[in-house]
């Protein structure tokens, strides 16, 4: 069944109990129905070139699972599970956690890999012989998910109780993590938060290139060591973009120490050297990172501010770079905050992720936004859901579109991804239905035909 409500003075459609997704307001991509995907939170999404063939995970506390579509997501294949009881053999008791997914897709779909992050823990009452109770081990493995079931194609482990185990990160536990990789999954490269010490609030950005879905664990690449004089505070959420070749990598990330600053580096030899570039960006929220490999187009998306501000109101913003980073031309508005009167504020915010078309002329934009009872209850302080808002520019980021609302979530927890000719836009977003359940729904925009 379909129909309309209102909500705050807007027009939402409601498709099989899904609450929150708007008409497109372009007449130049229509957004199809929502499929609802799973029950669990915090999604990812990866595609094929030309979008046939689709793969969204998510992990619940103890599994990391999947599914996948050949045919561009109008209908998917039943849940497969990629990551199961991530205990390691041997160690006893372990408390498990799994904290993220990422899949990676070769541009012919023909293989498909998904990055798995796990936390470990020893049991407080009863740890296995040796070991300390509460003892954490965080794990970082790539699965292969190619055939009709998951295998692991290699597992690292750090523990956090100032042993050295079988990794050269030494001890410590993982963060925020991408996997990204050529079209042909012939060159890849991970990038992840690493804390030397748990509990620590000094964190490092950790690089790891690799060839297929095999990473290079044994040489890792600290690349807050390598292009930072000093390295201060914390360095988080970072982001990583390839080329077709897997020679150019560039990596954007938060350096928190009192104060924010975004730091950006780049390799033109594979991760083999780095240098440390201007990133021109400041207090940066969220960030997202992409590059169009046929034009050579690296788009970066970000969101400043936190607060609203009459006179300098936060925003989303593109940039992009044609010669690979050494410059970046002016920030191009993509949304911003806006006073509703009567006290009442739209505000926009992050996370935010951007994924370009090959031509770099389609660049698509996902960010959220809350409608706050006053200009300081932001950020949850007005208890509304989140919107998941969609953008998109067709003309390399001169200039964008709001296409609408895809989702509405608590989380604020989304992805998408972008066929190789811009024609279609594969979304995957937390959403909160009528009844006030969470889920995942997959959402694709298509390019309408002249």
């Amino acid at each position: 069944m379909i129909g309309k409500i209102k909500k705050r003075g807007r027009s939402l459609l409601v498709l099989s109990g899904l609450v929150g997704v708007f008409p497109a307001a372009s007449a130049d991509y229509v957004l199809k129905a929502p499929i609802r995907i799973s029950s669990a939170r915090f999604p990812a999404i990866a595609a094929s070139a030309d979008a046939r063939d689709v793969m969204v995970s998510w992990y619940t506390p103890t599994t990391a699972e999947f599914r996948r579509s050949t045919n561009g997501g109008n209908s998917f294949g039943p849940t497969r599970v990629a990551v199961d009881d991530p205990s390691i053999p041997g160690d006893g008791a372990w408390f498990n956690m799994v904290y993220g997914t990422v899949p990676v897709f070769t541009a012919d779909g023909s293989a498909a890999y998904i990055m798995s992050g796990v936390t470990l823990q020893t049991d407080v009452y009863a740890p296995p012989p040796g070991l300390p109770p509460g003892l954490n081990r965080n794990t970082l493995g790539v699965y292969n998910t190619t055939g009709t079931s998951s295998s692991p194609e290699q597992v690292i482990a750090v523990v956090s109780d100032g042993c050295e185990l079988d990794t050269p990160l030494g001890c410590g536990s993982l963060g925020d993590f991408e996997f990204v990789s050529d079209d042909l999954v012939q060159h890849s490269a991970s990038v992840f938060q690493y804390f030397q010490r748990e509990g620590d609030q000094q964190s490092d950005i950790i690089v790891v290139p690799g060839e297929g879905g095999r990473l290079h664990f044994d040489s890792p690449i600290n690349l807050s060591e390598t292009v930072l004089e000093s390295a201060n505070g914390r360095q988080s959420v970072p982001k990583i973009a390839m080329d077709g070749s897997g020679q150019k990598l560039f990596v954007i990330w938060k350096e928190t120490s009192g104060t924010s600053v975004t730091r950006f580096a780049r390799s033109l030899d594979g991760g083999s050297s780095w240098s440390l570039l201007p990133s021109n960006i400041d207090n940066a929220g969220g960030i997202g990172l992409d590059y169009a490999r046929t034009a050579g187009t690296l788009v970066q998306a970000y969101h400043t501010g936190f607060y609203y501000d009459p006179s300098n109101p936060s925003l989303i913003a593109v940039r992009t770079s044609s010669d690979d980073g050494s410059t970046f031309g002016p920030a191009v508005t993509v949304a911003e905050s806006q006073d509703l009167g009567g006290g009442d504020v739209e505000q926009v915010t992050g996370p935010v992720f951007t994924a370009v078309s090959r031509d770099g002329q389609t660049i698509a934009v996902l960010h959220s936004e809350e409608f706050c009872d006053n200009a300081f209850g932001c950020m949850g302080g007005s208890g509304e859901p989140f919107d998941t808002v969609l953008s998109v520019s067709e003309d390399g980021g001169a200039s964008f579109q709001r296409l609408g609302v895809i989702a509405r979530s608590n989380f604020a927890s989304y992805d998408l991804a972008v066929s190789a000719n811009g024609d279609h836009i594969l979304i995957i977003a937390d959403h909160v239905s009528a009844t006030g359940q969470e889920a995942a729904v997959f959402v694709r925009a298509d390019r309408v035909s002249d």
